[in-house]
């Protein structure tokens, strides 16, 4: 286990990730979004102006999937 992990608690396994900027995968990523290939959860999109009803259904409970908020 890595140093900077957290210590494991109540029978839980403790995984480090790496993640790092990488433009040309994201694209790809993106490509296979648009061409249907690649499916995405999505619960909602509302307009950045309703942040506070997002967060109210978040905190509700229930929401499958993602919220997207539209600037």
């Amino acid at each position: 286990m890595a140093p900077f992990a957290p210590p494991p608690l109540r029978a839980t396994r403790v995984v480090v990730q790496e993640v790092y900027a990488d433009g040309a995968r994201l694209t790809e990523l993106s490509a296979l979004v648009d061409n249907g290939q690649l499916g995405l959860r999505l619960a909602g999109r509302l307009p950045l102006a309703e942040v506070a009803v997002a967060h109210e259904r978040l905190a509700a409970g229930g929401v499958r999937g993602r919220l997207v908020l539209v600037p």
